[in-house]
């Protein structure tokens, strides 16, 4: 009986341990295949990324303008962000009383402010605004002195 109940006992063992690397051997084998997909993630990330980064530098370059006057100690105060769409424009922001606009070239409003004509404000009814100057997209507004006026017209 005892070496019956050893035999059982000794095959019970067995079949435990090999069940055991059966295992070990599925986890791993898990282990190496959730590698590859977290690989696979890292490298679409990375190239997700590096279109973004693309991106960044554009609005880098747009915000250009900005980064100049702002150099030159010609900007201070808070930047504010302005309603762009009340004056036509594609984006706007304000430090003190001097506004800077973006539009897109062929635009209405942006036309009639090349030509020296004022636009009127959207939603505010008999008010008009005009350009100090204008460099290609960029339209300046509102109040600016000598040296930020001759500045915006200079910026390449």
């Amino acid at each position: 009986m005892k070496k019956k109940f050893i035999a059982l006992l000794l095959a019970s063992t067995l079949a435990l341990s090999s069940t055991s690397v059966v295992f070990a051997d599925e986890k791993d084998d898990k282990i190496v295949e959730l590698q590859k997909q977290v690989d696979e993630m890292q490298k679409t990330i990375d190239d997700l990324n590096a279109e973004l980064d693309k991106y960044r530098s554009q609005d880098q370059q747009d915000n250009s303008m900005e980064d100049y006057l702002l150099d030159k100690n010609l900007l201070s105060g808070d930047r504010i962000e302005m309603a762009a769409d009340m004056v036509g424009a594609l984006s706007g922001f304000k430090y003190g009383d001097t506004e800077i606009y973006e539009y897109d070239t062929s635009s209405e409003e942006y036309q009639e402010l090349s030509s020296g004509n004022s636009i009127p404000l959207k939603g505010v009814d008999g008010y008009t605004v005009g350009a100090l100057a204008i460099n290609g997209k960029y339209v300046l507004m509102g109040e600016a002195s000598d040296d930020l006026v001759k500045a915006f017209k200079d910026f390449k």
